[in-house]
């Protein structure tokens, strides 16, 4: 099941933080630009898990009347309505009321996973609902919440229109890339045919060296992607250096990033499974 290898973002992140006086500054950009690169990859792969799970616990569907279900749904009449609708997409985990307004589901275990969106899932999540005129308004608590390549506990804040979900939310990652903690406030519009996601906001990464902020600019990452096929990420590093991540689709199962900042720029290609190329060797 799952089982974290050792960091190649920590080891760089370390190599950088022991070996500054003995690097030129291309070395030190290099590194640099690795580790922005491994922290995307990690935060690509996170993000796709989440992502999942928000589609399962916060879209709404439709009443069997066929009227609007916001505004109208409220305390356990829309808690059944999400129960419901839970049930019917992930039938082998268990549901639970907590409250008027909250479901515990329980996905499965290590050794019985529950199968969503071809990935198996163990872990806990408890969900709780509020509804507005204007939206809906859903916290998660996670546990030890995994889709068998990365395991996520923390806390989320997802405020749900018809257009859009607002997402706040501080978390703990375990995957192959090791483990950081990472907090943002981002927007996620749907992509057209339900293909992806365009985001928009800010993310902050906790390292050894010191927390890394990223600005989000006009991102779409398809759906099964590690990195986004357009848009940008304004990194700004520990040490205060700022770096320029852009994403373009090369093809199918590749995507270039090209970063600049440094002494000179640097273009990786990095494919759906996150192995990466680096074009300037």
């Amino acid at each position: 099941m799952f089982n974290p290898s050792r960091s190649s973002l920590f080891v760089a992140g370390l190599t950088a933080a022991l070996g500054l006086g003995a690097c030129s500054s291309d070395d030190v950009d290099d590194v640099e630009m690795r580790v922005a690169l491994d922290e995307a990859i990690a935060s690509g792969e996170a993000q796709g898990a989440e992502t999942d799970l928000l589609d399962l616990t916060t879209n709404e569907g439709d009443p069997p009347d066929g009227a609007p279900t916001r505004g109208r749904l409220r305390g356990p009449g829309l808690r059944d309505h999400m129960r419901g609708l839970i049930a019917s997409q992930l039938p082998c985990s268990t549901l639970e009321d907590l409250g008027e307004n909250t479901l515990r589901i329980t996905f499965g275990t290590a050794e019985r996973p529950c199968t969503f969106r071809e990935s198996s899932w163990s872990g806990v999540v408890t969900v709780s609902y509020e509804s507005t005129d204007d939206a809906t308004i859903i916290t998660h608590a996670y546990d030890g919440v995994t889709n068998g390549k990365v395991q996520f506990d923390g806390t989320s804040e997802v405020t749900r229109t018809d257009e859009q979900r607002h997402i706040v939310n501080e978390f703990t990652f375990q995957g192959r890339r090791g483990t950081f903690s990472s907090s943002s406030d981002r927007i996620h519009t749907p992509m057209p045919g339900g293909l992806g996601v365009h985001i928009d906001g800010t993310r902050d990464v906790e390292r050894p060296t010191g927390i890394a902020h990223v600005d989000i600019i006009e991102v779409e990452i398809a759906r099964g992607d590690v990195v986004p096929q357009d848009g940008s990420y304004v990194r700004t590093a520990p040490d205060g250096r700022e770096m320029t991540m852009t994403f373009a689709r090369l093809d199918a199962d590749t995507i270039e990033v090209t970063i600049v900042g440094g002494r000179h720029d640097r273009v990786f290609e990095v494919d759906a499974g996150g192995r990466i190329h680096d074009r300037r060797r």
